[in-house]
Order: structure tokens, then sequence, then C-alpha cells
């Protein structure tokens, strides 16, 4: 699932996102939100979840989910998430990652035998869906 959506590439499973304007009601620039899921819809191509709001009157859909196009979406910049942890400290986020940067994968092991996968997460992710959808249609 933590494959990248379709339109914004820079968006991937566990990101925290900002909107670029006012295009929806609660998942505007004011709220920052954190791509929940990879979606393949006509309403959107990724799900978000408010973790926090600037506007006080929209604080009670922080927890909420929504179906988003990824275009009017942008990763969250440093400057944007000092000013939502000076609103909100107990957000544990680390400042130095707000993308939440995957790792690629290493080091598997069969049959006491190990090598190294060249291959990304979010390539492995794909695939492990793949072979999942695989085994569930047989």
């Amino acid at each position: 699932m933590a494959t990248i959506a379709r339109n914004n590439e820079n968006i991937v499973l566990g990101s925290y996102v900002v909107c670029n304007g006012l295009m929806y009601t609660y998942t505007n620039m004011f709220a920052l939100c954190e791509v929940v899921d990879i979606l393949d819809n006509d309403y959107g191509d990724i799900e978000v979840e408010i973790i926090a709001h600037l506007k006080e009157h929209y604080k009670n859909q922080i927890g909420e989910s929504y179906s988003v196009n990824s275009d009017n979406f942008h990763i969250v910049t440093r400057e944007e998430l000092e000013l939502f942890k000076e609103m909100f400290p107990e957000l544990e986020i680390d400042l130095d990652d707000t993308s939440r940067k995957n790792t690629d994968i290493e080091t598997p092991t069969v049959m006491n035998k190990s090598w190294t996968v060249p291959m990304s997460y979010e390539y492995f992710e794909k695939e492990k869906r793949w072979a999942k959808d695989l085994l569930n249609e047989f």
C-alpha cells in the first residue's frame, strides 16, 4: 500500500501534507494531514487524515479521513510544520523527517541464505500487493 500516488510522485503513504489552498472544506491549507491510503477511484487518489487544524471551528475534524486529489497537496515544509508544532506541542513529528522517508529493503533470508535486494520500499510494497492479489484470485 505504500505505492506512490498517481499524480503527485512526492506524496507516499505516511507523508505529512498540506493543501495548496482552499480547494477542500476541511482539508484546506490550515489543516495538517497524513496520507493514510493510496486510492484508485474517481473521488481522489489519496486518503488523508487530519491530524491538526489551525482554525478553531474545524478542530472537531481532527481524526477524520477524506479522499482527495494529491495534485492539490504538497509535502509539509519545515516552516509549516514548525507553525503546527507551536500550536500543537503534543504532535510527535520529527522536524527533520517530515515525509517519513522509507528505507530500502535489505538482507532477506530464505533457508539460511541471505542476499541484498536492490529495490525501494515502494517497489517492494507494490510487488507484495500484487502477490497478495494474485493469491486471493486463485
